[in-house]
């Protein structure tokens, strides 16, 4: 299979992967009201789906490293598409979390070997070769919701089944299609590089790429928190709301559109470091200004953002060229799930204080200071991609 072939079905898989990731989104109010959760046992589902879709990404990714493990990139998400649909049906709180762990590694076991996958289809220019792959993410993170919101307003709860069909029907196309694509990404074998050893020598410089990556992931998350508790605050509805939710969604996926038009061995590095200074100005300011300046900032920051987040997956895969599985599991898992208790502890922090548009100051300083830790990175060798 040529390599753009194999690419699109890669960035149409993360397309449906995403969808149903985002499925569970608008659906917490409801499995709260309608299990009659404690406002412990709700926390500790939100938490275990997001820990589980994220941080189970390193070990995954590590397993990966040892094995053929093409399969992974349906099968995972196979498996996340059934628990997912389940979601509508089930009746208990420990049923919910079940189907949460077993969905949420589903999910894991895609983006590490699809990512690596991915990064194989363009060796020379692994940036724009994610940045494709990145865009079907984002529209499904976009579609996930919208479907979700519509079908169980529509038809229910329990409707959310419907989503282990067309998921299942959608993967048995990747599934096909994988069989015929060449294996592009070498395993190590049985006896694979031990972490630690992977890590030799480079622990100081992966720290600092996951510190980073988690300075970078914060306001991704965040501002859509922030804006849906800052719109409330001002007396603005749930459709105010969702509109400037999904602009900010949009833009992060453009940003990964200019990333993959534009993006080169020659100015990445550069956009790396720098466009979450013009993010950091934008948010910050946000807090103070009117409705249509607003959505202006927050295009604006989520364009700058997301053009920088495929270039922190290809950083890591160059710092750990026989790793490529666990640095996409450090830079598109690990980081994410650290970043979720920050970018969710930061809201609470600011909604108590009854001034929550103040957390936009927050996340303007982090993205900020993410850009300052690139200073800490190795230079790009010139010879090009291992």
């Amino acid at each position: 299979m040529p390599r753009l072939k194999l690419l699109l079905l890669l960035a149409f898989a993360h397309l449906a992967v995403d969808t149903i990731a985002l499925v569970v989104q608008p659906l917490w109010p409801d499995l709260r009201s309608g299990l009659k959760l404690s406002d412990a046992q709700f926390q500790a589902a939100f938490i275990l789906w997001s820990l589980a879709n994220s941080l189970l990404q390193l070990p995954i990714g590590y397993w990966a490293e040892r094995h053929q493990a093409r399969w992974l990139i349906w099968a995972g998400p196979a498996v996340a598409a059934a628990c997912v649909g389940g979601v509508g049906v089930v009746d208990s709180f420990w049923g919910l979390c079940l189907l949460l762990a077993a969905g949420g590694a589903g999910i894991a076991a895609f983006h590490p070997e699809a990512a690596a996958v991915v990064a194989s289809c363009a060796p020379n220019n692994r940036s724009r070769a994610l940045s494709i792959f990145s865009i079907g993410g984002y529209l499904g993170q976009a579609i996930g919701p919208f479907y979700a919101g519509k079908l169980t307003a529509a038809s229910g709860l329990p409707a959310v089944a419907w989503t282990a069909v067309w998921g299942w029907m959608a993967l048995v196309v990747v599934g096909l299609g994988l069989r015929h694509a060449p294996t592009q990404v070498a395993h190590a074998e049985t006896a694979a590089i031990p972490l630690g050893q992977l890590l030799s020598g480079k622990k100081k410089v992966v720290a600092l790429l996951v510190a980073l990556g988690v300075l970078r992931v914060t306001p991704v998350l965040g501002v859509p928190l922030a804006l849906a508790f800052a719109i409330k605050e001002t007396g603005g509805a749930n459709d105010d709301v969702g509109s400037a939710q999904s602009l900010f969604m949009a833009a992060i996926g453009a940003g990964s559109i200019a990333c993959a038009a534009f993006a080169n061995r020659s100015n990445e590095r550069r956009a790396f470091c720098s466009l979450p200074l013009a993010a950091a100005a934008s948010l910050a300011v946000c807090p103070s200004a009117t409705s249509v300046l607003l959505l202006a900032c927050v295009a604006l920051s989520g364009f700058a953002l997301g053009a920088t987040l495929p270039l922190l997956v290809s950083c890591g895969q160059e710092i750990l060229p026989q790793g490529q599985r666990v640095a996409s599991g450090l830079t598109m898992g690990v980081t994410w799930g650290l970043a979720s208790p920050l970018a969710a502890g930061t809201i609470e922090l600011f909604d108590r204080l009854h001034q929550p548009a103040d957390a936009f100051y927050v996340f303007a300083a982090v993205a900020a200071a993410s850009s300052a830790l690139c200073l800490g990175l190795p230079e790009r060798e010139a010879s090009g991609d291992n």
